[in-house]
């Protein structure tokens, strides 16, 4: 089985209180070729869209992962997802799988970084001052000026 996740973008015009409805349709669809729910979805709410699609500029985002075992059948899902006049622009990714045990060794490591770049002391370069008389940057102004 493959992991993938599962961006989409709800109509600005379609009302909150039916997002459940559509987001259990694309469950639905998901289930309709065999995939399996890894990550329920997560509203990311509404946002700005980059450009205007169809005279809309605003979506209510909706990710979510799921596994599933043949790459054709992710073409019946597309499809199905395309033909949701309530679902403005959608994208799926494949994902690597990642267990819990490599996430906590990925923070492990992240925090050892940490900790050495904080104990590492930054080196000082040695910077001469020279102390210049100002008398003399005045009278060599005024000779160039001349």
């Amino acid at each position: 089985m493959e992991n993938y996740e599962l961006t989409f973008i709800i109509s600005a015009l379609i009302p909150e209180t039916e997002h459940g409805e559509i987001k259990n349709k694309v469950l639905d669809y998901i289930k309709g070729i065999k995939g399996q729910i890894s990550k329920e979805p997560v509203s990311l709410g509404r946002k700005k869209l980059a450009y205007a699609i169809n005279k809309q500029k605003h979506g209510f985002y909706i990710s979510l992962e799921f596994k599933a075992e043949e790459k054709g059948n992710l073409n019946d899902l597309d499809t199905k997802l395309k033909h949701n006049d309530n679902i403005l622009r959608h994208l799926t990714i494949k994902k690597p799988f990642i267990s819990e045990e490599e996430k906590k060794e990925n923070k492990r490591e992240i925090k050892k970084e940490a900790v050495k770049t904080k104990n590492d002391k930054p080196k000082e370069d040695k910077v001469e001052i020279t102390k210049i008389n100002l008398d003399d940057i005045d009278s060599k102004l005024d000779n160039l000026l001349d």
